[in-house]
């Protein structure tokens, strides 16, 4: 089960790049459907294929690992921002938080205006539940200090989210986690 959790979370082209890389003599035919890539996936690659597969992606450290995770998160605040947020990277609240992405919007009613932020924290690897319980605790406290306004969370990430990560976010009211791979 955990192997198709890992490969559910591939994009199509992804999925046929792992196929290309863990067997040579692997082809997956043009057209097929991402279910039906999985179906083969699962009974030709193991976990250590994906694992190798993911870590491959990731291979960078120390300053060049730094200026990729800043790309991402640029990556990213240009996806919210073309959803009409002005956004800001890398806020800090001087000796409480950090968050990586503060977008904002005012939406103006007839009569009143709301202000809405959204909270985004950024993760160019795969992720666990504890990365997540992280951001939630910044997420309430940014959450508190705003209560007239609406605050909306997103974690976000590029690699494979762990199997508790998913059951975990739906007992977090108001974030959403979504991966979004990085763009070459």
């Amino acid at each position: 089960m955990e192997k198709r959790n890992k490969l559910k979370q591939l994009s199509i082209k992804e999925l046929i790049e792992l196929a290309r890389k863990a067997d040579k003599k692997l082809i997956i035919p043009e057209g097929l459907k991402k279910s039906e890539i999985i179906k083969i996936l699962e009974k030709n690659v193991t976990n250590k294929d994906i694992d190798k597969y993911l870590k491959e992606k990731r291979t960078e450290r120390g300053l060049r690992a730094n200026y990729d995770g800043k790309t991402y998160e640029s990556q990213i605040m240009t996806y919210f921002s073309k959803k009409g947020y002005k956004c800001r990277l890398n806020f800090k609240k001087k000796g409480k938080y950090e968050i990586d992405i503060v977008g904002e919007k005012e939406e103006k009613k007839l009569f009143s205006r709301k202000k809405r932020w959204i909270l985004v924290e950024c993760k160019n690897r795969n992720v666990n539940s504890e990365d997540l319980r992280k951001f939630v605790g910044t997420y309430m406290a940014f959450k508190n200090r705003h209560k007239e306004d609406e605050v909306e969370g997103w974690f976000v990430y590029s690699g494979i989210a762990d199997s508790k990560i998913k059951s975990l976010v739906k007992s977090y009211e108001g974030i959403t986690l979504k991966r979004i791979p990085k763009k070459k």
